[in-house]
């Protein structure tokens, strides 16, 4: 399942307000017996902090959560490990066939006499 960083900021924010319209508000309707008029008072704490990886890539696993303190350069979230295996191995067998291009420019085609 795939998560964009759009898509937890913007649960993180349902959350909040879901939390705070559940939670943090009263009522306090008009003493009058048949009255429409309806008063809310409460707070809303909202706080967003845009999170990043430094590459493209699928979450694997969120160690923290919601509400949790956190400290400066702590691993919040890790990334799937596939992609990254899949581009090492890819490089791997560039750098061998550069190297195979590079014996045979250095030993020539045909057999030295």
């Amino acid at each position: 399942m795939k998560v964009s960083k759009r898509t937890i900021v913007a649960a993180t924010v349902l959350v909040v307000l879901a939390g705070a319209a559940g939670l943090g508000w009263k009522y306090y309707g008009d003493r009058r017996e048949n009255s429409d008029q309806l008063v809310l008072l409460g707070n809303i704490d909202v706080r967003q902090v845009n999170l990043a990886f430094k590459v493209a890539g699928r979450i694997a696993a969120v160690m923290v959560e919601e509400g949790d303190a956190v400290k400066a350069g702590q691993v919040v979230a890790s990334l799937e490990k596939e992609d990254f295996e899949d581009g090492v191995r890819l490089a791997r067998a560039r750098v061998k066939g550069q190297e195979a291009a590079l014996a045979e420019l250095e030993t020539g085609t045909r057999p030295d006499h």
